[in-house]
């Protein structure tokens, strides 16, 4: 029976490259049980773990996770601390459920202002996934999509400053169709990795927050009322059979299911 479901998940045609999610909620879930922030966050790692199979069930290459925004500093430093040590705990906890899985960890977002702890623990944790093929789980730490595009500006004007490339070379490629969205992309934290098919919020707020703010102009997008601790596999099963079957990405041009 297992194997005639896991035939059957991997038979749906769904295209999906890049499933990303904003794992929004889990301060309110744990103020709805009278439990401090931090039990919230931490029941969130545990919901993430649930979450590895599906994707690899699924056949979805990349999938983003986001961890922690440029906006999270704003947070109290009690629970600051909180989340540095969860974020320290989940490279080491969740490496083995990642090699339980094939799964490859990839960090994105700014190093600089981490600790030098979890920065270790990040990196070491990314060495030793390096070579799983399941899929890629994308990780955003101390990410915006606001911060990227400056930093994608910092990159290029670096570039052009050290003489690694020239004004006119950027010029060239910016206002050229073809190779205007690789150039730019090339600057940014996921060069190489597709824009993200999919995009899902819990906790019903309805809005992206900065999330892949470039990547995200076809996204489609999934905003579900339930808080992130109480996310499931059937939820994300559910996203993925609507995208598959209900939605109809036109990305300008004309329906697909009603040509004319």
């Amino acid at each position: 029976m297992k194997d005639l479901q896991k035939h059957l998940k991997n038979n749906i045609s769904h295209n999906i490259k890049h499933f990303a999610i904003i794992p929004d909620g889990n301060r309110r879930w744990a103020k709805a049980r009278d439990l401090p922030p931090y039990e919230g966050h931490k029941h969130a790692v545990k919901t993430l773990q649930n979450l590895l199979p599906v994707f690899k069930d699924y056949n979805i290459p990349y999938v983003t996770i986001w961890a922690f925004s440029t906006e999270n500093w704003k947070r109290p430093e009690k629970e600051l601390q909180v989340l540095f040590n969860l974020l320290k705990q989940l490279t080491t906890k969740i490496d083995k459920h990642l090699q339980k899985h094939n799964i490859r960890l990839k960090i994105i977002g700014r190093r600089d202002r981490l600790s030098p702890d979890v920065l270790q623990a990040i990196e070491q944790a990314e060495k030793q996934t390096q070579n799983n093929t399941a899929y890629t789980l994308i990780i955003p730490i101390d990410y915006g999509g606001q911060d990227e595009i400056r930093r994608a500006f910092v990159k290029l004007l670096t570039k052009i400053k050290t003489k690694k490339l020239t004004i006119d070379s950027a010029l060239n490629q910016l206002l050229s169709d073809a190779k205007s969205r690789d150039f730019i992309d090339s600057l940014t934290d996921t060069y190489n990795i597709p824009y993200p098919d999919v995009i899902l919020r819990t906790s019903g707020e309805m809005r992206l927050s900065g999330l892949y703010s470039w990547q995200n102009a076809y996204a489609e997008l999934f905003f579900l009322k339930k808080y992130f601790p109480d996310l499931t596999y059937s939820d994300i099963e559910n996203i993925i059979k609507e995208f598959a079957t209900k939605r109809d990405r036109r990305f300008g041009g004309n329906s697909k299911t009603n040509k004319k």
